[in-house]
C-alpha cells in the first residue's frame, strides 16, 4: 500500500506549487493501493474550514503520477453536526479534559468574588460568579497591547488588572491597588475553566478524523461529511515568468579567461586592422589631431568596398572613417577648407549612426562569456571577501573592458561581499564554519545528474558543506588523491563546483542563448499550440526532442506496439479549429498528450513503405508519427493519400450529434429506422451503443472491408424498378441489396456484371446512377471474408453488447425474433449481418405510421421522396445537405420551426403552464411593424431625460437589481414623458442577454423610483433574418490585430508534406471569421422603443406585445434584527443595571442566603 506521511504529503503538494501555511496543513497520512480509494486522516483543531479544504486537498493523490489535480465541481455536500461532533469528541486526541479543570477550579475554594456588590469574609468560604458582568467588566478594562486571553500568564492576566474592582455581586466596590497572589490563583482559575468550557462546547481540540474518497463513484466520505460528484481537473503549473533568461550550460575550464570565442576574435582582430589602416589614410591626408603610434597593415581597396557593401550596423568606427576619408577630401586628395570639414564632423556627432556605443568592439566588451561565469563562480562557491571590483578583462591584444560593477550588479550576489581580480580567478579562503566538507564523486555517464543533485542540496538548510568532483574523462584516473593537482587546487582553493573535462579542471557556466536560439533546422517537427493556447502560439516544434516509446500499454492494460509512420497527408477538423481559436479548452487527455490538435493521418510504415491510414490522439500535423498497429490499416490501391484521412467515421459522427441536438430540444421519437450502416446511429440512439463504441463499429466497418484483398472489385448503383422487375434484369452475380421504395432499389455486383447491366438500363431508358462505394460491392455475400476479422475487432471494444428495444426498426432482420439470439442484440454480429446482407428498407418502412412525423439525421437528405410517396400523411423533415454551409443553419432552424409548427408549445414550471406559443417559418411576414423602429429612431436624437451605462446599473442597483457584466447590455436609456422609453442595446452574440437588456428598460417607465418588473408577455415574435440583416448594419467597428509570423526556416516549409505554417493559418483565421460571421458574433449597437400606452416592446426583427409591468416591494432581510432605543448615558455611569433592577436582585439574594 502506498502511504504519504505529513511531512511527505506537503512536500509533495509544494514541488506541484500548492503551498500551505501551519493552519491549513491537516492531512496526517493518505494512503492508497490502486489510486481508486484514497484514504486518509485528517486532523480536526477546530475549524470546519481547514478540516474541508484538507480533505479536498487529498484529490492531488487520485493519479499515479505528479499531476495537479483540483476540484472543479461539487454537485452535493451534507453534513450532519450531530454525527460530525460526537466522532470529534470520540477521536480526540489525548490532552487534559474539561473534568480535570472544573475539579482543580472547585477545590478548597472559600473566597466570595463578584462583580457589582460587596465584599465579605467568612470562614466557611463559597464562590459566586456572574458571568456576564465579570466579562463585562474584563473586557471594559482590557489593555489594548494585551495577548490574547488564552496564552497570559498568572502574572499579566486580566484579572490582576481589574484588580481594583472585584466585584460581589452588588455595587462595585472599590478596593485597594494590592490583591493577595491566593485571590488572583482563584481568579485565573475560574477564567481557564470558562476558556475550557469554550472549548468543549465548539470542540477546539484536537482530533485524528479518519476519511475515504473513492474515484470511480466520484464521493469523498468522513464522518458526519460526504461530498458527492466531485470532479477533479488537472491545472498546469503558472510559473512567473519574471526575469527569465534564456541560456546554455557549457563546460569552461578554470583558465579560461577569453571573454569570446576563436572566431569572433578572428572577427574583431580584422575589423581593427581595417580601422587602424584607415586612420593611417586619414593621417596622411593632413589630420594632425590623430595619433598613429602603432603597428598597422596596408588594406587594399576591394577589402574596403567589400566593408562598404556589407554595411553592417556595428561597423560605426568604419564608417566614420570611411565618412572623414571621402568627404574632407577633393578629387585631387586634397584637404577641403575648414567650414566643409567642420560640417562633416558635425554630421557625425549628431548622427545616430555614428554611436560608438553601438561599434562592434564595445559590443563585444559586453559579452556575457566572461562576466557570467564570474557571477557563476562567485554565487557558488561563497566568495565572502570584501568589494567586488573587475578593472580589467584581457580579452584579445589592444581591447581592454571597462568596469562591470554595475553589470554585476544585476545578477543578484547581495549576500555576499567579494573581491575578485583577475590574477586569479577563485581567491582560496578559509572556511567560515567548522563542519566537515560533504565531497561527492562522479566518473561515470554525463547524465548521472550529479550535477542538478548537489545544486539542489546546497539549497536545503546546511547544505553549504556540499561538493563535487566529475570526473568525465573514462581514460583518466578514477584515483582521487588531494595532495596531487588538480585536486590540490580544488581542496586549496574551497571549489565547490568541479569538472574534469579533456583534461582540464572547470566547471559547467550559464551562458546566454543569442536571439531565435530555440529555433533549429530540422526535418522532423509537428504542429502544435504553445503557451498561449490560441492562434497566436501555433508554431513548428522539434520532433526529434521528443523519445518515442516502441513498446506501451493500450487504455485496456493491453501491451502494444508501435511503428513510425511518415505523414503526408492530415486532415483539418472542427475540433482542430476549435482548440487552436481557442474557443474550447483541451479535454482530460492532455494529462496523456502534450499536442491535443491533428487526430487523423495518412502515410507509409518507415520499416515496409507500405501505404496506411489511421488515428491517433493528437499530434498528426506532423512528419511522422508513432502508431500502435491497431489504430491504422492499409490504404487501398485506388484511394489517393488526401482520401485516405477521411472515414466513415464522419457520417456517423454528425448523425450522432444531430440526435444530441434533438434530445437537448426535448424531442423523443417513437421509433428509429436506418438504413446500410445508418443502424450503427440507430444502436446509439436506442442506448445500444456508447459514442466510443459507435466510433469504433464505424471505423472497423470500413477498416476491415477497405484492407481485405480478397474481396472482388465491385459496383453499386440504384436503379429505379421495383424489385421483382430488377431481379429480372440482373444477370449473374448481380444481386438486388436494397430495397429502398415500390420502385426504387440498389443492386450489387463484379465491375464487369455492373457495367453491362447499366448499359442494358440505359438503353431501356430506365433511371439508374452509380454509387460510390469505393469499388466494394457492400451487402452482398462477396463480403464474406471481412465477416471474421470485423467480429473479432468489434469484439474486442465491445464484449458484453446491450439488447436491441422494440423502438428499434431492424431493416437488416425480416423477423423481430431471429433464431440466432446474438441478433437480438447490438452486437458484432449483428453489425456483420447487416454488411453481408440486403437492407429491407421498404419492406419495414410501410408498415409505420400513416402519419408519421420522419426526421431524417443524415449529412445529406436523401429519402424526402420515399417518404412522401411510401407514408402518404407523413412529414419528412431533413436537417442538413451536404455542399450546403452557407445555407445549412437556416435549413437547421427552419426544420426546427417546422417540428414546433406542427403543434402548439407550452413551458411549465413547477407542473404549471406559463408560456404557450407557435412557432411559424420565416416564409411568411413575422413582424406586425416592421418598420416601427426606424420611424422611431429620429425621436431619439432629442430627449429630455437620457441616462448612460454606468447611470442605469448604478440606478438598478439602487432598486436592488445587481447584473453581472455579461448582462449590463444597455448603453443608453432616453425618454421625454416616460410614455415612450427609448433605448440603445449592445449585441454581443447572445440573444438571452439581448432580450433581457430590454426588459431590464421596463424599470425606467415611471419618473420615481420604483422597481417594475414585467410579469406577463402575451407574444413574442422574432423573425432572424430581419434581426441578422440589423446586426450587421449595426455592427461595431473592431482593430483586428495582425497575424502574428510564425519563423520556420525556409527548407523546412518546402519539404513539409502538408500545409505550410502560413497556409495553416490562413485556414484556420478563415474558419474563424465564418463562425463570427456565421453567428454574429461581434459587438453592434441596437435601437429599441418601448410604448408604456399599448405596451409594445419593438427593435430590430423583435416585437413583444401585452408587456404588462407592476411594481414589486423590495424585502430587506430581517434576520438578526434587535429593536433598541437611542439614550444619553454619562460618562461617570457605572451602573450595570438600575436602582430597582438592584433592590430586586438584593432582595431575591437575601432570599437565596436563607
Amino acid at each position: 500500500m502506498g502511504r504519504k506521511f505529513w511531512k511527505d504529503i506537503y512536500k509533495e503538494l509544494g514541488v506541484l506549487g500548492l503551498d500551505y501555511g501551519p493552519h491549513f496543513q491537516r492531512l496526517k497520512r493518505i494512503q492508497t493501493n490502486d489510486f481508486r480509494d484514497i484514504y486518509g486522516i485528517n486532523e480536526w483543531d477546530g475549524n470546519f474550514v481547514t478540516y474541508l479544504d484538507a480533505m479536498l486537498q487529498s484529490m492531488v493523490f487520485s493519479a499515479p503520477f505528479r499531476k495537479l489535480m483540483v476540484p472543479v465541481m461539487i454537485r452535493t455536500i451534507r453534513v450532519d453536526p450531530r454525527v460530525f461532533f460526537e466522532n470529534v469528541n470520540r477521536n480526540r486526541n489525548v490532552e487534559q479534559t474539561a473534568t480535570d479543570i472544573e475539579q482543580s477550579a472547585v477545590a478548597d475554594v472559600g473566597l466570595v468574588v463578584a462583580v457589582g456588590g460587596d465584599t465579605q469574609c467568612c470562614s466557611q468560604w463559597t464562590i459566586r460568579v456572574d458571568p456576564r458582568v465579570f466579562f463585562e467588566n474584563v473586557n471594559r478594562n482590557r489593555n489594548v497591547e494585551q495577548k490574547p486571553m488564552e496564552t497570559m500568564d498568572s502574572e499579566n492576566s486580566i484579572v490582576a488588572e481589574v484588580g481594583k474592582a472585584i466585584a460581589v455581586g452588588g455595587e462595585m466596590a472599590h478596593v485597594s491597588n494590592h490583591v493577595d497572589e491566593e485571590t488572583l490563583t482563584e481568579a485565573k482559575i475560574l477564567f481557564d475553566k470558562e476558556i475550557a468550557r469554550k472549548k468543549e462546547r465548539f470542540s477546539v481540540f484536537s482530533a485524528d478524523m479518519p476519511f475515504h474518497f473513492n474515484v470511480k463513484s466520484k464521493r469523498l466520505v468522513a464522518h458526519g461529511i460526504e461530498v458527492e460528484d466531485l470532479m477533479a481537473f488537472p491545472i498546469p503549473r503558472r510559473s512567473d515568468g519574471t526575469d527569465l533568461v534564456l541560456d546554455t550550460y557549457q563546460f569552461f575550464p578554470n583558465e579560461d579567461v577569453e571573454a569570446i570565442d576563436t572566431n569572433d576574435k578572428r572577427v574583431v582582430t580584422e575589423y581593427i586592422e581595417v580601422c587602424k589602416a584607415m586612420a593611417a589614410k586619414i593621417k596622411l591626408i593632413g589630420c594632425k589631431d590623430i595619433t598613429c603610434d602603432f603597428n598597422y597593415q596596408n588594406i587594399s581597396d576591394d577589402v574596403i568596398q567589400e566593408y562598404r557593401t556589407t554595411n553592417n550596423e556595428n561597423h560605426v568606427m568604419f564608417r566614420i572613417f570611411d565618412k572623414i576619408l571621402t568627404e574632407v577630401v577633393d578629387e585631387n586628395k586634397n584637404m577641403k577648407n575648414s567650414k566643409e570639414v567642420m560640417k562633416v564632423l558635425k554630421d557625425i556627432e549628431s548622427g545616430a549612426e555614428y554611436d560608438l556605443k553601438k561599434d562592434l568592439i564595445n559590443q563585444i566588451q559586453k559579452n556575457e562569456h566572461m562576466i557570467r561565469t564570474l557571477v557563476d563562480i562567485v554565487c557558488e562557491n561563497f566568495v565572502t571577501i570584501k568589494e567586488i571590483k573587475v578593472t580589467e578583462i584581457n580579452l584579445s591584444t589592444g581591447i581592454l573592458a571597462k568596469e562591470v560593477d554595475q553589470i554585476m550588479s544585476l545578477f543578484r550576489i547581495m549576500p555576499y561581499d567579494v573581491d575578485y581580480k583577475l590574477q586569479k580567478l577563485i581567491t582560496a579562503k578559509e572556511a567560515d564554519n567548522q563542519t566537515d566538507n560533504v565531497w561527492l564523486m562522479a566518473n561515470d555517464l554525463g547524465i548521472n545528474g550529479i550535477v542538478g543533485l548537489v545544486n539542489s542540496m546546497r539549497l536545503e538548510p546546511g547544505g553549504e558543506n556540499f561538493r563535487y568532483i566529475f570526473n568525465m574523462d573514462s581514460n583518466s584516473e578514477t584515483n582521487i588523491d588531494f595532495t596531487t593537482k588538480p585536486y590540490s587546487d580544488i581542496l586549496a582553493n574551497d571549489l565547490v563546483a568541479n569538472v574534469i573535462k579533456g583534461g582540464k579542471l572547470g566547471s559547467y557556466r550559464h551562458i546566454k542563448l543569442p536571439k531565435d536560439s530555440d529555433k533549429v533546422l530540422s526535418n522532423e517537427y509537428f504542429l502544435n499550440l504553445g503557451q498561449t493556447r490560441d492562434l497566436a502560439g501555433l508554431q513548428w516544434y522539434d520532433l526529434r526532442s521528443l523519445s518515442p516509446k516502441r513498446k506501451t500499454y493500450d487504455f485496456n492494460g493491453q501491451k502494444v506496439t508501435k511503428n513510425k509512420i511518415n505523414i503526408y497527408s492530415t486532415g483539418l477538423s472542427f475540433h482542430d479549429v476549435m482548440l487552436a481559436t481557442g474557443r474550447i479548452p483541451s479535454g482530460p487527455e492532455v494529462v496523456f498528450m502534450d499536442c491535443t490538435i491533428g487526430g487523423e493521418f495518412a502515410g507509409r510504415l518507415v520499416e515496409t513503405g507500405e501505404r496506411v491510414m489511421g488515428m491517433e490522439s493528437g499530434r498528426c500535423f506532423a512528419t511522422s508519427v508513432y502508431a500502435a498497429t491497431h489504430t491504422y490499416a492499409k490504404i487501398p490501391d485506388h484511394w489517393s493519400m488526401n482520401d485516405a484521412e477521411r472515414f466513415f467515421c464522419s457520417t456517423t459522427a454528425i448523425e450522432i450529434a444531430l440526435f444530441e441536438v434533438m434530445k437537448a430540444l426535448d424531442i423523443t421519437p417513437d421509433g428509429i429506422i436506418g438504413h446500410s450502416f445508418g443502424e450503427i446511429a440507430c444502436a446509439y440512439a436506442d442506448g445500444c451503443l456508447s459514442t466510443r463504441d459507435a466510433m469504433v463499429v464505424t471505423y472497423f466497418r470500413g477498416a476491415v472491408t477497405e484492407s481485405d484483398h480478397k474481396i472482388p472489385k465491385g459496383l453499386m448503383a440504384v436503379v429505379g424498378l421495383s424489385r421483382n422487375e430488377a431481379i429480372k434484369l440482373c444477370p449473374n452475380g448481380v444481386y438486388v441489396v436494397c430495397n429502398n421504395a415500390k420502385d426504387t432499389v440498389v443492386v450489387s455486383g463484379p465491375i464487369k456484371e455492373m457495367k453491362e447491366l447499366i448499359k442494358t438500363l440505359e438503353e431501356k431508358t430506365v433511371f439508374v446512377r452509380q454509387l460510390e462505394s469505393s469499388e466494394i460491392p457492400y451487402h452482398s455475400q462477396y463480403l464474406i471474408t471481412s465477416a471474421k476479422p470485423m467480429t473479432e475487432a468489434i469484439k474486442k471494444y465491445i464484449p458484453n453488447p446491450r439488447l436491441r428495444s422494440r423502438k428499434w426498426v431492424s431493416t437488416s432482420l425480416m423477423t423481430t425474433d431471429p433464431d440466432d439470439q446474438a441478433l437480438k442484440y447490438a452486437s458484432a454480429e449483428y453489425f456483420v449481418y447487416n454488411l453481408l446482407n440486403p437492407v429491407q428498407f421498404y419492406d419495414k418502412f410501410k408498415s409505420l405510421p400513416l402519419d408519421a412525423i420522419v426526421l431524417e439525421l443524415s449529412p445529406h437528405s436523401v429519402f424526402s421522396k420515399i417518404v412522401t410517396e411510401t407514408l402518404e400523411n407523413s412529414t419528412h423533415i431533413s436537417l442538413i445537405k451536404k455542399y450546403s454551409n452557407d445555407t445549412n443553419l437556416d435549413m437547421f432552424l427552419s426544420a426546427l420551426a417546422i417540428i414546433y409548427e406542427l403543434d402548439e408549445f407550452c413551458v411549465l414550471e413547477n407542473d404549471n403552464v406559463c408560456v404557450v406559443g407557435k412557432v411559424r417559418t420565416p416564409d411568411d411576414e413575422v413582424l406586425l411593424t416592421p418598420n416601427a423602429i426606424l420611424e422611431r429612431q429620429k425621436l431619439m436624437a432629442s430627449t429630455q431625460y437620457s441616462l448612460d451605462r454606468k447611470d442605469i446599473y448604478k440606478e438598478l442597483g439602487i432598486l436592488g437589481l445587481d447584473y453581472g457584466p455579461h448582462f449590463q447590455r444597455l448603453k443608453r436609456i432616453q425618454t421625454n414623458d416616460f410614455r415612450d422609453i427609448y433605448g440603445i442595446n449592445e449585441w454581443d452574440g447572445n440573444f438571452v442577454t439581448y432580450l433581457d437588456a430590454m426588459l431590464q428598460s421596463m424599470a425606467f417607465t415611471v419618473p420615481f423610483r420604483k422597481l417594475m418588473v414585467p410579469v406577463m408577455i402575451r407574444t413574442v415574435r422574432v423573425d432572424p433574418r430581419v434581426l441578422f440583416h440589423a446586426l450587421r448594419l449595426n455592427r461595431n467597428l473592431l482593430l483586428k490585430c495582425p497575424n502574428d509570423k510564425i519563423k520556420v526556416s525556409n527548407d523546412l516549409i518546402q519539404e513539409s508534406p502538408f500545409l505550410s505554417t502560413a497556409k495553416s493559418r490562413s485556414i484556420l483565421d478563415s474558419h474563424n471569421r465564418k463562425f463570427i460571421e456565421r453567428y454574429a458574433k461581434y459587438s453592434a449597437e441596437m435601437p429599441f422603443y418601448f410604448d408604456a400606452k399599448c405596451r409594445r416592446l419593438v427593435a430590430h426583427g423583435l416585437e413583444v406585445e401585452g408587456v404588462i409591468l407592476l411594481p414589486i416591494p423590495r424585502h430587506p432581510p430581517v434576520a438578526d434584527l434587535v429593536l433598541d432605543s437611542y439614550q444619553f448615558l454619562a460618562n461617570e455611569d457605572h451602573d450595570a443595571i438600575t436602582l430597582v433592577d438592584t433592590q430586586m436582585v438584593n432582595q431575591y439574594l437575601e432570599v437565596g442566603t436563607l
